[in-house]
């Protein structure tokens, strides 16, 4: 996200950037900003010169951790001086809550309004960050670590989670909208680009899934109704012959089968997936009965890295120390 806005460059599935090139702030007490953040960003070839990182805040002659709640007027200087700033991300959002407590909503709340109207002041998208937690009975509003008032008081919430039946996919999932319909998720893999850093490649459709049974973990154990319809179409869609993963899917949306309920459907159906040549995509079939699970090893190889983007050399972009 961060790459394409500094470049002006269109989102992924066909989203227009209408805005053109902007400047990104970053906060991000996780990663290190040599080593991590700036080989990301060239993987997915942002213009670093366009991106800057906050890594403290210097109050008289002393420097201290960025906290929000004390520092908002020393974020919101550093944005009026560089007006073309589109999109500050804050990750995670946890670490520089201050004083606040990140378990009582009305702490949550204090801390966040005054940011979202700064933001409101500058014109700027502000992304913050943070976990599920283990509450895996939970319904998807009540994963994120923390107080309930992380997921109401934004406008629009995300979930990430990897898809159940293949390592090398994510499944990028809505939790709340205040300002759009909900037209379902997105899903991506990862891989390598042709100077081995990591590429992105997302998939041209939106997928349905249900967030909720996306975050629970597999069970095994009785099928509800609904997952036995997914395995009942999955049996009978591969009856006659494997089938591109792409056409399976779609099938499944047309019969409102979800991805994330597909997905946990295709080891109960006992299908497999295989590439379909060097350069061709993923089938779908179903495994033989008296298939071992070592003769299963050439059909669940995972990384798929065709149809990548095909980033610019490292060397070639502009950049300064972040």
């Amino acid at each position: 996200l961060a790459a394409r806005v500094s470049t002006g460059r269109d989102f992924p599935t066909g989203m227009i950037n209408p805005n053109g090139p902007g400047r990104v702030l970053m906060l991000n007490c996780e990663d290190d900003a040599g080593d991590t953040i700036r080989a990301r960003l060239d993987d997915a070839g942002a213009d670093v010169a366009m991106v800057d990182w906050i890594d403290g805040a210097k109050v008289g002659e002393r420097e201290q951790g960025f906290q929000i709640d004390a520092h908002l007027d020393l974020l919101e200087g550093h944005i009026a001086k560089h007006p073309e700033t589109r999109l500050v991300t804050i990750d995670p959002v946890s670490a520089f809550g201050g004083d606040k407590d990140g378990d009582k909503n009305h702490d949550v709340r204090s801390l966040l309004r005054p940011l979202a109207e700064m933001a409101m002041r500058h014109g700027v998208a502000v992304v913050i960050v943070s976990h599920f937690n283990k509450s895996s009975g939970a319904s998807k509003a009540y994963r994120t670590m923390g107080s309930i008032g992380w997921t109401a008081a934004v406008r629009m919430a995300w979930g990430f989670a990897a898809d159940p039946d293949d390592e090398s996919r994510r499944i990028m999932f809505p939790i709340k909208s205040n300002i759009a319909a909900n037209a379902g998720g997105f899903a991506f893999s990862i891989g390598e680009d042709a100077h081995g850093g990591v590429a992105l490649a997302w998939e041209h459709e939106r997928v349905a899934v249900n967030a909720d049974e996306l975050l629970q973990p597999s069970t095994g154990g009785a099928m509800t109704d609904e997952m036995a319809e997914a395995v009942a179409f999955l049996q009978a869609e591969l009856a006659h012959g494997g089938k591109r993963a792409s056409e399976v899917r779609k099938a499944a949306k047309d019969a409102g089968i979800t991805d994330s309920t597909l997905a946990r459907a295709k080891k109960r159906a006992g299908a497999v997936s295989a590439k379909d040549g060097m350069n061709g995509g993923w089938r779908w079939m179903l495994a033989p009965k008296d298939a071992s699970r070592e003769n299963l090893s050439n059909f669940d190889s995972r990384c798929d890295s065709s149809g990548l983007d095909d980033f610019d050399d490292p060397e070639d972009v502009q950049g300064i120390p972040v």
